[in-house]
């Protein structure tokens, strides 16, 4: 069996929520601030590398504190407004479609798909249009992704309604974006936190690795200084419910 050495297998952490995390780290932070000025104070000298891990687990705190912080939900009014030209531009396309359909099917090719297609969309009317935010989104969402997946982008065109599914397609393409919930432009709040929160356990790690590995018999008072850039995690707490992990 290979032995593995490294800060992941060597140091076991308390398990950590993103707020846990967040606050453990700004503890070892604010501790380290405290036992570098004093060091510093008495004359002596605060180790480059003890820094550079200092710096990376101070970067990541800021990280996983912004992916806590509450998402700015955007200006009402542009919510509001995107609302309602999305609304306009389904009942367009809704309005030209069913008075194409008004002829006969042996009128144009394209009719019989037509009218499969508007009775796929609007099966229930246009209802959707009056949820919230998000789920208005999410089904006008699959509504064009079966437009366009499904070859009906063509048929649309053919019968002259090109003009309203590309409006329609700008609308929701400005919906997404300022809701943030387009794929290309935002990251579920979960995952942020999740990745975040990773980093910071990650550099948790490497700071426990880097003070420790500090401590030397023939270096006076680096064993209590040692002891005392930990103790914020020697003495953390996690709830009674939970339990120690790595």
């Amino acid at each position: 069996m290979v032995r593995i050495y490294d800060a992941t297998s060597m140091v076991a952490l308390p398990v950590l929520t993103g707020a846990r995390g967040l606050a453990l780290t700004d503890a070892l932070l604010a501790q380290a601030r405290s036992e570098r000025e004093r060091l510093e104070d008495e004359g002596g000298e605060w180790p480059e590398f003890l820094e550079r891990a200092r710096l990376r687990l101070e970067a990541a705190a800021m990280g996983l504190e912004d992916a806590l912080s509450p998402q700015p939900e955007g200006d009402s009014g542009k919510r509001q407004e995107a609302d309602v030209a999305l609304d306009h531009a389904w009942r367009n396309l809704e309005n030209w479609a069913a008075g194409v359909l008004l002829q006969p099917d042996d009128v144009a090719p394209e009719l019989p798909k037509l009218r499969a297609l508007y009775d796929h969309l609007f099966a229930n009317g246009l209802s959707f249009l009056a949820l919230s935010f998000p789920e208005e989104y999410a089904e006008s969402k699959v509504r064009l992704g079966f437009i366009h997946d499904e070859g009906y982008e063509a048929v649309v065109e053919a019968l002259g309604g090109a003009w309203f599914l590309k409006a329609l397609d700008e609308a929701h393409g400005r919906y997404g974006e300022v809701l943030e919930l387009s794929s290309a432009t935002s990251v579920p709040a979960e995952a942020r936190v999740r990745d975040r929160l990773y980093e910071v356990r990650s550099q948790l790690r490497w700071w426990v690795v880097k003070v420790v590995a500090w401590r030397d018999p023939d270096e006076a008072g680096s064993d209590a200084l040692s002891e005392a850039l930990l103790r914020p995690l020697v003495e953390w707490e996690n709830p009674r419910s939970s339990s120690s992990g790595t």
